[in-house]
């Protein structure tokens, strides 16, 4: 009987080591292979620039970064639109553009953020792009957003991401589908450096929308 029981505590210890290891829950914070998993609302265009960067090459230093959001158009805005702006949220930061009018507003507005981080916090800083109707009750009235960090920034060309279509859409009416798109540059400036202009339009080519709306919908 002394050997069963000796037997039956080594076997519930190891089932507590299991717990301890993870048995009893998982992390959202790492998937497989201990690669760290996104924000499950970003789109896929964020987890392929996270491929692209090698974190132990990113400086770990804080230094003032800026960064400038130029919100050029949006399109096809859903819903009876009478006075839509867009607000940028940056990490804790928010900046709006002021209010147009109709479906189809062209804001042509520069958005500046100064924020102190080192490189490797900067491309997991979280971007979010709203769409408002500011005539609206209720602390205006969502028409959409786009959520991402500023990977997708990082990764381009002297890090600046030049009229780039997002796809709107409500989380909070995902019956709705997406609401409108959101036409903005993102540039990543760094110390000492200035801020690009952004190149001429060329004549009209197909447009590469990326969504948030991909994943839930």
């Amino acid at each position: 009987m002394g050997r069963r029981r000796r037997m039956l505590q080594k076997i519930k210890a190891k089932a507590k080591a299991a717990d301890a290891d993870g048995g009893g829950g998982s992390s959202d914070e790492e998937g497989e292979g201990g690669t760290k998993k996104r924000n499950a609302d970003y789109s896929q265009d964020v987890d392929a620039a996270h491929e692209k960067i090698n974190v132990e090459q990113l400086s770990k230093k804080e230094e003032l970064f800026q960064i400038r959001f130029i919100v050029h158009k949006a399109r096809k805005l859903a819903g009876a639109i009478q006075s839509p702006l867009v607000r940028i949220h940056l990490d804790t930061k928010v900046l709006r553009t002021k209010p147009r009018k109709g479906k189809n507003p062209r804001f042509n507005e520069t958005l500046l953020f100064s924020v102190t981080k080192s490189e490797a916090e900067l491309v997991e800083c979280p971007v979010e792009i709203r769409v408002i109707d500011s005539a609206k009750s209720i602390q205006y009235s969502l028409i959409g957003l786009y959520k991402c960090d500023l990977s997708i920034a990082w990764v381009t060309k002297d890090k600046n991401l030049f009229f780039k279509w997002f796809a709107l859409s409500n989380p909070d009416e995902p019956q709705d589908g997406l609401t409108g798109y959101i036409n903005v540059s993102i540039q990543i400036i760094p110390p000492g450096e200035t801020a690009k202009d952004a190149p001429k339009k060329k004549k009209k080519k197909v447009l590469c929308v990326e969504t948030t709306a991909s994943r839930t919908l």
